[in-house]
């Protein structure tokens, strides 16, 4: 035995072997001693060097939030190859990171992720990064892009249009249900019926999705994010991923050419518009959009599928969800009464979306617990010079700053001790008309009211997700279509009619809502009692005409 190990501490490959591991732990001091006093803590990696960096691709925002749980800190440094990251977790510090969009700014970040992702040239790329941060002034590609998507977004009469169209799109999906039971996969109805929702209101009726080559370019486009996005050789290292965006980009590009956009939302067409201005080619201007719907779809998409999960996996909840959005239902006769076309009888019941969001508050706060529980996603930005945060924390040029939402979203010292449990009832507003918090909860220490900075579903500041209403919109109206008139059985094999948790993770860096570890078959069918029910989602107030195409109502 001594013999043998001699030979194998003595031997040219364990010596090669005995200097690696020297110059690695070496290393990792190195890197473990640059610091300064005022930065943020250190947290120092189990594997040095590169233990944060692994970390972070194997494990996502879920070892940030990990970090941020062990160590209390309100915010932290973590050194990487390369450079540093701070993290910060606690509201006061978001708060102040947010009171700075220059110094500490997410433009830069952003463009560059964009640029990347899409392939652009290199003219269009130095087109986009022209006065990034906005120093001086409103003008350049990125702060002119930046105001016109909030613009078009925003609640109001451009809104209300695409929320119209939403509407109506949803409503046809879930035509397709009506009288019948109908089995297929949850996920995968959801992605194709919120797809086409959302992609018709955005580009009309020349819509490239239409084309189901596009639709699913996207998709596998969407799944390979994260390893495109470090690729130096895509179409060999991801090649699903890069195959699927350029059917996508020749779709766009299609869409572009034909003058698609002219019919378009405002949103195209202010977008393609700006960047025509900035000589950007067609052939970018479609990458560059096929890389803007990640933002619009890939976190919809499974909310829809969570909403549904917990909605009908709580028979409870399910019934008060019901009662609520039972007494705002509207018989078709009533519409008809006040001058409205109801297309020759092709639908019974209408569901107001304005009315499921003001007067079901429960079915908003189930909506709002299903993003607080889901949320994996991560606000990143740059350090564009030296700050000195709430006085206290210095924060050096350079270094990437990550916020982490599931760091507030999951923490008791926030939410109660019963973070962990999913409970719309937090989200309700304390009045006479609103149920008390149970003795269970108040035992948690659950909190009706919700500090700033700590419910941060679409991030915050000037990242803030400027689609949230219309996603909101288009969430809200699908599940009270589902809620009031379908029950949904699960039909896993060896789970037959059993809600079981399907697992979660974030499938690429740019989700920031978790995707299910596997799809699950569901049975629909009519609400029992409501068979001959033929629904309608509808914006207007009785009488009013749709925003969209003019008619009364949508259909």
């Amino acid at each position: 035995m001594e013999q043998l190990t001699q030979h194998v501490f003595n031997s040219p490959i364990s010596t090669t072997l005995a200097g690696v591991v020297g110059l690695f732990f070496f290393l990792g001091l190195v890197f473990r001693s640059k610091k300064d006093a005022q930065e943020p803590p250190y947290i120092n990696p189990d594997i040095p060097i590169f233990g944060h960096m692994w970390g972070l691709w194997f494990v996502g925002s879920r070892y940030l939030v990990k970090l941020a749980k062990k160590y209390k800190y309100p915010i932290y440094t973590l050194k990487v190859p390369g450079g540093k990251v701070y993290v910060a977790c606690q509201p006061e510090t978001i708060i102040a990171i947010e009171k700075n969009p220059k110094a500490v700014a997410f433009s830069p970040l952003a463009a560059n992720v964009i640029s990347r992702l899409s392939a652009v040239s290199s003219k269009t790329k130095a087109a986009m990064f022209e006065n990034i941060i906005a120093e001086d002034g409103e003008y350049g590609y990125f702060p002119e892009i930046t105001k016109e998507v909030h613009a078009s977004l925003r609640p109001g009469a451009n809104l209300n249009i695409m929320s119209a169209t939403v509407a109506s799109t949803t409503t046809k999906s879930v035509s397709e249900l009506w009288g019948k039971k109908t089995r297929f996969q949850l996920l995968e109805w959801v992605q194709h019926a919120f797809s086409m929702g959302s992609t018709n209101a955005i580009y009309g009726p020349m819509n490239p999705f239409k084309d189901p080559k596009v639709e699913s370019g996207f998709w596998d486009f969407d799944g390979g994010v994260s390893t495109l996005l470090l690729s130096v050789f895509p179409a060999l290292t991801c090649p699903k991923g890069h195959s699927g965006r350029v059917r996508a980009w020749a779709g766009f590009e299609k869409y572009y050419l034909a003058g698609g956009h002219e019919q378009g939302s405002v949103l195209t067409q202010a977008r393609y518009k700006i960047a025509r201005q900035k000589d950007i080619a067609v052939k970018d201007i479609a990458r560059l959009e096929v890389t803007m719907i990640i933002g619009i779809l890939t976190n919809t998409v499974p909310s829809g599928f969570w909403m549904i999960y917990f909605m009908y996996s709580q028979p409870d909840l399910l019934a008060e969800l019901r009662e609520e959005l039972d007494a705002i239902v509207e018989p078709i006769s009533k519409y008809s009464e006040h001058g409205a076309d109801t297309n020759d009888g092709a639908y019974t019941h209408v569901l107001n979306l304005n009315r499921i969001k003001d007067e079901c508050p429960l079915f908003n706060g189930t909506w709002q617990e299903t993003l607080r529980s889901t949320t994996c996603g991560i606000s990143s930005r740059i350090v564009t010079r030296d700050i000195l945060l709430n006085d206290r924390f210095l924060l050096k040029k350079d270094a990437v700053v990550e916020l982490p939402n599931n760091a507030t979203h999951s923490s008791p010292d926030l939410w109660g001790r019963s973070v962990e449990r999913f409970n719309p009832r937090r989200f309700l507003k304390p009045n006479v008309s609103d149920p008390p918090l149970t003795s269970e909860e108040k035992a948690a220490g659950d909190k009706h009211k919700i500090p700033r900075a700590t419910f941060r579903p679409f991030g915050g500041g000037t990242s803030l997700c400027a689609g949230r209403h219309q996603a909101s919109n288009q969430l809200l109206g699908a599940m009270a279509m589902f809620c009031a008139g379908f029950d949904v059985v699960p039909m896993l094999a060896g789970q037959e009619g059993r809600w079981e948790w399907p697992g979660a993770h974030g499938h690429t860096i740019a989700a920031a809502v978790d995707s299910p570890d596997h799809d699950i078959p569901v049975d629909v069918s009519p609400r029992k009692g409501m068979e001959g029910r033929k629904w309608l989602l509808s914006t207007m107030e009785l009488g009013a005409k749709d925003p969209a195409d003019g008619s009364a109502l949508a259909a």
